[in-house]
């Protein structure tokens, strides 16, 4: 989960350093191009770029918020699963996440 929002993280770094010579390579197309029709297309690039870039900030973040809740999810039920197995065990739920993530930590 963590690598992946890295890795958005250094596309979207990439696109907004990139962003401003998109601008002025576009620019510079407009003003050699003689009829309307190609600088008024030109001149929608940077806005499409833009919301590429928007729309990857959008996806890092769901996905991120997605891996999150299936986390979540997972450790609530094993927790259920294991307090049905032993109801006289008294480990409370954070207790549980604490070990669970202990043992994770261990085996990578």
């Amino acid at each position: 989960m963590i690598t992946q929002i890295f890795a958005g993280m250094v596309v979207i770094v990439i696109a907004l350093i990139t962003f401003p010579i998109v601008i002025e390579v576009t620019n510079v197309a407009i003003n050699t191009q003689t009829s309307e029709a190609p600088k008024n297309l030109l001149k929608t690039i940077p806005l499409f770029f833009g919301l590429g870039i928007l729309f990857v900030a959008i996806s890092i973040a769901a996905s991120a918020i997605g891996n999150g809740e299936e986390m979540a999810e997972n450790y609530e039920t094993d927790y259920e699963e294991i307090k049905k197995e032993d109801p006289n065990k008294k480990q409370t739920y954070e207790e549980y996440v604490k070990e669970r993530l202990e043992i994770e930590r261990m085996l990578k």
